[in-house]
Formats: C-alpha cells, sequence, structure tokens
C-alpha cells in the first residue's frame, strides 16, 4: 500500500475531517478512555467550530492521505509558532496528530507520513516560517 497523495484540507472538507477525527481517535483512544472524558474530549476538539478555528489558523497545516482509489485514509495537522501545543520550541514545526483509519494501519505508512512531514518542517525552515 502506498499513500498516493496528501491534500491539504481546508474549511470546505471540514466535514471529512470532522468524521475522520471522530473515527480515528475514538478507534486509537475509546478502549482506554472513560466514556465521559472520550465525550468531553470529542466535544471540545471536534466540533464544527474548533475545526474551523484550526483549519484557518495560519500556524497549522492539516493533510488528508490518500491511497491509490482516492479514499481519505487518514490525516495529519502540523503546527508552527503559537499554534503549537509546546510553547517552549517557537522555532520548531510540531506533528500535532497523526492518524490512520484501522484498515490501513500496518501497512508501514507510517514511514511516507513521516517523511512528509519532515519534508514540511525543511521546507518551512528553509522559507523562515516555522
Amino acid at each position: 500500500m502506498k499513500i498516493t497523495e496528501l491534500v491539504t484540507t481546508d474549511p470546505a472538507s471540514m466535514r471529512v475531517l470532522q468524521q475522520l477525527a471522530w473515527e480515528t481517535f475514538k478507534a486509537t483512544f475509546d478502549a482506554n478512555t472513560p466514556p465521559d472524558e472520550m465525550a468531553a474530549f470529542l466535544k471540545e476538539y471536534y466540533t464544527t467550530e474548533s475545526m474551523e478555528a484550526e483549519l484557518t489558523d495560519p500556524n497549522t497545516a492539516t493533510y488528508f492521505f490518500k491511497n491509490e482509489e482516492g479514499e481519505v485514509v487518514g490525516f495529519l495537522k502540523l503546527s508552527w509558532k503559537d499554534a503549537q501545543t509546546e510553547p517552549d520550541y517557537p522555532d520548531a514545526m510540531e506533528l500535532q496528530r497523526i492518524y490512520l483509519r484501522v484498515k490501513y494501519q500496518g501497512h508501514h505508512l507510517g514511514r511516507q507520513i513521516m517523511d512528509f512531514a519532515m519534508q514540511e518542517a525543511k521546507n518551512r525552515q528553509s522559507a523562515g516560517t516555522g
């Protein structure tokens, strides 16, 4: 399996991202998270309003991963400057979220995703934007 496309998301694709975020976050953490904490997290971070704010933040970029058939199989969120969760490193870029649908896990896609994230960090560093 290979990721054939990484597509920058925008507010128009927010609903696809929102559904994917709920699906992949729950699949990753549901077994070890109390139901009330899961509901609180999803309500805070994956509402329409919070996701629109993230997608329009100039210090973040979110990408869909697509397979050979064009199906969205996961997403990646990169943050820099004041959008990072770790403010001690203002010149760094943070890989804030990386999620794959369960059926695509275990196919060695993580290396492709990390290579992309590292290249983005290098591109931003050379451009002086993060």
